[in-house]
């Protein structure tokens, strides 16, 4: 193994990444999220005439069911093409190595991941910069909207972020977590990719990533145990807590483990399936 042509192929695919024309579906996405997170929240802080604490808006979108369906779905569209198998492939394989070359494309999942949720939080987070609070404390109009307005207690701005959030755990661990756990996500998906196309089935590992993103919200609608199976619940935190009680309705730790373990299982065998791999047949689909 070499850092240095591992960084070498992860920088390489990053360059093509990020300068890709479909990034303009990301714009359209903040746009979306800003209509339907953000200003929902900026409308009860002005009705209570109190500011919102500046991580709040991104802890909304990420314990959103909706939004939490719609970033990966939008993030497995900018990867796509992943792992890029274009008539090159077979060279760049011969100069840096197979085990180079997987490693390589790990590291790029994960340099996109955490540039795709930072300018996620980046998104979230400008809006709000003009008044908000910065204190590690959740905001007035998040936890006692429903008191000023009883008759809107039940608004959907009201319950974005809920007591299973505020009364358990405080705004800048939730917003940190929340960060980690998407990016978690995330990565299984590319990951999945990466396998598949190191079994040379490569629209199988798009398919499989995209059902799992489905499969997952639909078990999370349905509130059936089996959704621990999928990461999608995983991800969201005020899934894992009831609304007073510290004892957790799934514990993080569980959580963790399956965030590592499913990585390094699917790494690990990508691992085996491209050393069986003849990339001599690797086609130009870009």
């Amino acid at each position: 193994m070499s850092l240095r042509k591992i960084w070498s192929t992860a920088r390489t695919e990053y360059v093509k990444w990020i300068t890709n024309p479909r990034m303009i579906i990301f714009g359209v996405m903040i746009i979306f999220i800003f209509d339907y997170i953000v200003t929902p929240l900026k409308g009860i802080a002005k009705e209570v005439g109190k500011p919102l604490g500046v991580i709040e808006p991104f802890i909304a979108i990420a314990n959103s069911d909706m939004i939490i369906a719609i970033v990966p779905a939008v993030f497995l569209t900018l990867i796509s093409d992943f792992p890029r198998t274009d008539g090159n492939t077979l060279f760049f394989l011969q100069r840096t190595g197979r085990t180079n070359w997987l490693f390589g494309q790990v590291l790029f999942s994960v340099m996109a991941i955490f540039t795709y949720v930072g300018a996620l939080f980046v998104g979230a987070v400008l809006p709000v910069l003009p008044n908000c609070s910065w204190a590690n404390e959740w905001s007035v109009p998040v936890t006692q909207y429903g008191e000023i307005f009883p008759d809107k207690s039940g608004t959907f701005a009201n319950c974005l972020i809920t007591e299973k959030l505020y009364n358990q755990l405080p705004p800048v661990k939730t917003a940190v977590v929340s960060y980690l756990l998407i990016m978690c996500y995330l990565l299984i998906l590319a990951l999945i990719m990466l396998m598949f196309n190191c079994l040379k089935v490569k629209i199988i590992g798009l398919l499989s990533s995209g059902a799992v993103i489905a499969f997952g919200c639909a078990l999370n609608y349905a509130n059936v145990s089996a959704k621990w199976v999928l990461p999608m619940s995983h991800t969201i935190i005020y899934l894992h807590y009831t609304k007073y009680f510290r004892e957790p309705v799934f514990d993080m730790w569980k959580t963790v483990l399956y965030f590592l373990l499913v990585p390094v299982g699917l790494i690990f065998v990508s691992l085996i399936a491209l050393s069986f791999t003849d990339f001599e047949s690797v086609q130009d689909i870009d």
